[in-house]
């Protein structure tokens, strides 16, 4: 026969730390419904990146570059930026809202540079939209 280790105390325990897993675990559900529910990530963590596609067109002889507002959300232009090597080409901001068709020429791109579009929130952190290689990047 085997020796008596459970006893009411010893069950009674098991009980307690079952029903508070349970507890916690929905919590956490209710947590994770709430976030995607009520949209919480983007009131505390910041505005979304906005998802837009932008096509480029380059006319090596004259060193231009042609972004233009493809397709997706409408951006505000002061918030838009064209970089290459940590320095500002241009912004949209001209445009107090970029929306599809519009078009911005930046000049004197020489073909071995990378261009990245950045958008920035309203904290002020930058999120990349995209990316241009040149033809010799």
């Amino acid at each position: 026969m085997l020796p008596d280790t459970f006893d009411a105390d010893g069950r009674a325990s098991a009980q307690v730390i079952g029903e508070l897993l349970l507890v916690v675990v929905t919590l956490i559900g209710a947590v994770v419904v709430g976030v995607v529910v009520f949209d919480f990530d983007d009131r505390f963590l910041g505005e979304e990146t906005p998802t837009v596609e932008i096509r480029f067109t380059y006319d090596e002889a004259n060193e231009t570059l042609t972004a233009q507002h493809r397709s997706g959300r409408t951006l505000q232009g002061d918030r838009v930026a064209f970089v290459s090597d940590n320095v500002t080409l241009d912004t949209w901001g001209k445009e107090p809202n970029v929306t599809t068709g519009d078009e911005l020429t930046i000049y004197g791109v020489p073909p071995d540079r990378t261009v990245i579009v950045y958008w920035h929130d309203e904290n002020g952190n930058r999120n990349e939209l995209r990316r241009w290689y040149g033809p010799a990047a």
